[in-house]
């Protein structure tokens, strides 16, 4: 499970606005309980996903704009971070074991549309394509003056289409996907 920020912390959104660490990766075990992940801190640490065969974390740095690959359960702890120009936010796997993940716009914006504080209106955003292994990303969706959503994410591979959600509305916007 993942803790983006601490609620504590008075400097919370300061820190995830400047891309700080603010979160971490807790894994839970039978004979421990929760346990903190070695080298998952990261700035707004909003997701996680596993490859396929157990070997990484693969942890969305919200607030640095990184995907963040942490190896489980050995020791050295095996990191590789890359920017991915956008937010990442709810990765997931696609049929060939890649990962896809968007949001672009700054933290006091998506938050304002999380709280219901400000009219919702389209924003930026990306889609990328993260290959687990080689860490390499590529870009498949970049709207910025068609936007139509606003606080985009969840991005879903549908047979031969891209989906893209949005947490605070109900549309999907769909894309070929090759």
């Amino acid at each position: 499970m993942t803790s983006i920020l601490d609620p504590a912390d008075a400097d919370k959104f300061r820190k995830l606005e400047k891309g700080q660490n603010t979160g971490y990766v807790l894994e839970w075990h039978a004979e421990t309980g929760f346990v903190k992940v070695p080298g998952s801190d990261t700035s707004g640490t909003n997701r996680i996903e596993i490859d396929l065969e157990g070997r990484y974390f693969f942890i969305s740095a919200w607030g640095s704009h990184e995907m963040v690959r942490v190896s489980r359960g050995r020791n050295p702890v095996e990191r590789v971070a890359v920017k991915v120009g956008m937010r990442p936010d709810n990765p997931a796997w696609t049929w060939d074991g890649r990962l896809v993940a968007g949001q672009v716009d700054t933290a006091s914006n998506v938050f304002d549309a999380y709280l219901g504080t400000e009219e919702l209106s389209p924003s930026p955003y990306k889609v990328v394509e993260l290959d687990p292994k080689t860490m390499k990303v590529r870009l498949l969706v970049s709207e910025s003056n068609r936007a139509i959503l606003s606080g985009e994410t969840t991005p879903r591979v549908v047979k031969d289409e891209l989906w893209v959600g949005s947490f605070p509305n109900t549309k999907i916007i769909r894309y070929p996907y090759k």
